[in-house]
């Protein structure tokens, strides 16, 4: 954690943004426990103060419902599209901590493994599609 709060607590001019992996290493260990309260604060701190990356900056943008609906759809089909990169790696982040957090997986890598396997094999996309066809029935549809 000490390297990873070196790097993002310079300011907004000194900071390093983390790399994917980084940033995964850093999500473990402070779920995994390894990682102290005051050190996690510290990380959290200075990912906060510290300026956007313009792909960061970019999701803020609005957008309207079908553009968004458009994007959903793109990842969970699995297009590996370079625009859609930050997204894509959003989306498999966080499935990665929810089946982690959750006890699916023994750790945030396997988690996130388990979240670029299931996107490859479109299971996100099957489950949207069953989610939109039951509702525009007026079914409920169980998981």
């Amino acid at each position: 954690m000490q390297q990873w709060i070196k790097d993002t607590a310079r300011g907004k001019r000194g900071s390093k943004h983390l790399s994917y992996e980084q940033a995964k290493l850093a999500g473990e260990a402070m779920f995994s426990g390894k990682a102290s309260d005051v050190q996690i604060a510290a990380f959290l701190i200075a990912e906060r103060i510290k300026t956007e990356t313009s792909d960061e900056a970019a999701v803020d943008q609005i957008m309207s419902q079908a553009g968004q609906a458009e994007k959903i759809k793109a990842i969970l089909s699995g297009s590996e599209e370079a625009g859609l990169d930050y997204e894509r790696k959003q989306v498999i982040m966080n499935a990665g901590l929810r089946y982690y957090l959750f006890g699916h997986t023994t750790s945030i890598e396997e988690g996130t493994d388990l979240a670029k396997s299931q996107l490859k094999q479109k299971r996100g996309l099957k489950i949207l599609e069953q989610w939109i066809s039951a509702s525009s029935k007026g079914t409920n549809l169980q998981f």
